[in-house]
């Protein structure tokens, strides 16, 4: 099966692909970063380039995915223009391929300037452990929902799971600064020992870096800002995340627990966005940041494409 991969970023969407058995043939973005992660993890033909300037070079996919630019439609932005240059950019190599399944993904109020058939999807909905909330352009069915805010069960009596929330995600074990990731095991079993002792005298609360963690009296960070972290408050570690942003804007990328704050790490928001821990990116940590925000979560990509039937994928595959 022939796929071509739009705008194609860190590889989300390819991801969600190649978990249900259909790989990637081409991909193609304007961020070199971007390419050399779809490399590493994909393997797949590359283009370091704009689509602009290959609309008339493709042909002949079974499969076109893609997610536009979309700060011109995103409410983060105050003077967003609503430009659709890329948009149709998009559907014209759709409309001139004619593949058996197309999909793009893209903020909210795209809806405003494109009104073809769409979904809008939280994909929390779908196992993500993060409220990212985006509208899926395609040709396929929205799939059955699999996880809830509440547990419960759909027409047909199958069960849908809660959920899934920050703690459980990042396997985080008890406090918010005992994590699965980036400790030593001599890391690890120093501030276990530390957990122990009086508030006031824990490694963390004093907020000497423990390798690249940087740990914050939750009191603290709202004393700075009362009205602004109220509005904006740290992501809750018994529930899914907000929305993962490209970059940090307050405390968006902060998790906390009852009693402390901490900023997210790459590796962790990458987890948060969907991507397996095994998922590698290559950039540095402002690049490998701003590829994480503007992925698209594997998970929403295979609930889609779960619907192409097997026989289908390796029969194209073969050919």
């Amino acid at each position: 099966m022939r796929v071509l991969s739009l705008y194609c970023g860190a590889g989300g969407m390819d991801e969600g692909l190649k978990q249900v058995g259909i790989k990637t043939t081409l991909a193609i973005d304007c961020e070199k970063d971007c390419i050399e992660t779809m490399k590493l993890n994909h393997g797949c033909e590359t283009i370091i380039g704009k689509v602009t300037d290959y609309l008339e070079s493709f042909s002949d996919f079974d499969v076109i995915v893609g997610g536009p630019p979309c700060p011109e439609f995103s409410r983060a932005k105050a003077d967003r223009s609503f430009d659709t240059t890329e948009i149709n950019n998009f559907w014209s190599i759709v409309d001139k391929c004619k593949p058996k399944y197309h999909m793009m993904e893209n903020v909210q109020d795209i809806i405003q300037v494109l009104k073809r058939q769409n979904f809008l999807v939280n994909c929390a909905d779908y196992g993500v452990p993060q409220t990212r909330v985006r509208r899926f352009y395609t040709n396929l069915l929205l799939p059955k929902q699999t996880h809830s805010k509440t547990p419960s069960s759909d027409l047909f009596g199958n069960p849908i799971q809660k959920w899934v929330s920050v703690k459980e995600a990042l396997g985080l074990d008890g406090r918010i600064y005992i994590s699965s990731y980036g400790y030593s095991t001599q890391n690890r079993e120093n501030i276990t020992r530390n957990i122990d002792e009086p508030a006031d005298t824990v490694v963390v609360a004093n907020e000497m870096r423990i390798t690249n963690y940087k740990i914050k009296s939750l009191k603290k960070i709202r004393n700075r800002n009362p009205t602004y972290y109220k509005k904006h408050p740290a992501n809750d570690i018994v529930s899914p995340c907000s929305t993962i942003l490209n970059k940090d804007r307050g405390t968006e990328g902060y998790i906390h627990d009852n009693e402390y704050t901490r900023k997210l790490t790459n590796e962790e928001l990458a987890t948060l966005q969907g991507f397996p821990k095994s998922y590698r990116f290559y950039g540095n940590k402002t690049s490998v940041r701003r590829q994480i925000g503007n992925a698209v979560p594997p998970q929403v990509i295979q609930a889609f494409f779960k619907q192409v039937p097997l026989p289908l994928i390796r029969e194209v595959t073969k050919e």
